[in-house]
């Protein structure tokens, strides 16, 4: 078992201490945080014409 650790340089010893420790460590891995993410609202995509949009239509799975 897993006695003693050190956490930013501080020697943490006990089971209870390790165990918040470790769960504050892995806490702020998979904690949820507020990211500002690009979205696709003012993205511009190419369109098809009707032309094109026929080219689209193959044979297989027929």
């Amino acid at each position: 078992a897993m006695s003693v650790i050190q956490v930013d340089g501080i020697t943490i010893e006990g089971v209870e201490p390790i165990r918040q420790a470790l769960f504050s460590h892995f806490e702020s891995h998979f904690k949820a945080s507020n990211v500002d993410r690009p979205g696709v609202n003012d993205l511009q995509f190419k369109r098809l014409n009707h032309v094109e949009n026929g080219g689209l239509i193959s044979s297989v799975g027929l």
